[in-house]
């Protein structure tokens, strides 16, 4: 008999049929920012009951919207509606529900997603982006989630790792507890566990890291995203050490939003996925509600 380890992330996403087009899941702790629900690891929960109901297991993209705050360690309800469907793709919609206080159904975030086979697609292919030129990742800075401690404050810092080369400037700004530096970063990014990675939690891995912002402004600052879409480029392929390589970066800052674009590749110069989301920066103080 084969015994096969459970990882965090496969426990924590794990969905159960309710009905057609019903599922609910568990909102756990230990993927928060704070006592937030890190919006990346919901939308991996809501990949995994987007595909009990369809055929396809690839998505090619995905859209999500989020409405109001969700609540950690509480259970949750996936209502899910086909939208469209066609010879090459699936394109579906999820209503991620949560009680609010007073025991009413709230929509806490709205995620539409097209699916597809990936190793079926064919045509032109090219990267106009440059792959980053990073060291091995045994020659970087390890822990550069950020400034030691910070996995006693943020739950999320403890399921995911992350390094960088210590003369980056997020290693020499945010990761020493200081302001001042530039708005992005490359790093190479992993599960604590060593889960490999894998689609479902490449939508995870482009939300799932400390935004670059905080560089510039330090932990003044609280960023919630509004909305997000990620693309799916290809299939992670099996990696011994699990290493992918992240670049996140903020491009404009404008009266309180900011937009902001991440680059997931593997270590063969493969481009697997991309986001661009668009966030509120807004005084930590004020714990801004959306």
């Amino acid at each position: 008999m084969v015994f096969r380890r459970a990882f965090r992330f496969d426990v924590d996403t794990a969905v159960r049929k309710i009905r057609d087009g019903c599922y609910e899941g568990f909102v756990n702790g230990d993927w928060s920012v704070g006592t937030h629900p890190n919006g990346g690891y919901l939308m991996s929960m809501m990949i995994s009951a987007m595909r009990g109901n369809i055929s396809y297991r690839d998505p090619l993209s995905i859209h999500a919207r989020f409405l109001s705050a969700p609540t950690q360690n509480k259970p949750c309800k996936m209502l899910v509606e086909n939208i469209k469907s066609s010879k090459r793709m699936t394109t579906v919609a999820t209503k991620f529900m949560q009680l609010d206080d007073d025991g009413n159904a709230d929509q806490r975030v709205h995620m539409i997603a097209t699916f597809g086979d990936l190793k079926a697609m064919k045509g032109p292919s090219g990267v106009v982006h440059e792959f980053p030129d990073l060291p091995r990742p045994e020659s970087c800075m390890q822990g550069a989630f950020g400034p030691p401690g910070m996995e006693k404050i943020v739950p999320l810092a403890r399921q995911i790792h992350m390094c960088m080369p210590a003369e980056s400037s997020w290693a020499q700004h945010w990761c020493k507890g200081q302001a001042g530096g530039r708005a992005s970063y490359d790093a190479y990014v992993r599960f604590s566990d060593g889960r490999e990675p894998c689609l479902r939690s490449l939508a995870f891995f482009n939300d799932g890291f400390p935004p670059p912002v905080l560089n510039m402004f330090g932990s003044m600052v609280w960023v919630p995203t509004i909305e997000i879409t990620v693309q799916f480029f290809r299939r992670p392929d099996p990696c011994q050490d699990g290493w992918l390589i992240l670049q996140y970066k903020t491009d404009n800052i404008q009266n309180g939003m900011l937009s902001a674009e991440t680059l997931l590749w593997d270590q063969n110069r493969n481009l697997l996925a991309q986001s661009r989301q668009l966030a509120l920066v807004a005084p930590d103080s004020t714990k801004t509600k959306l």
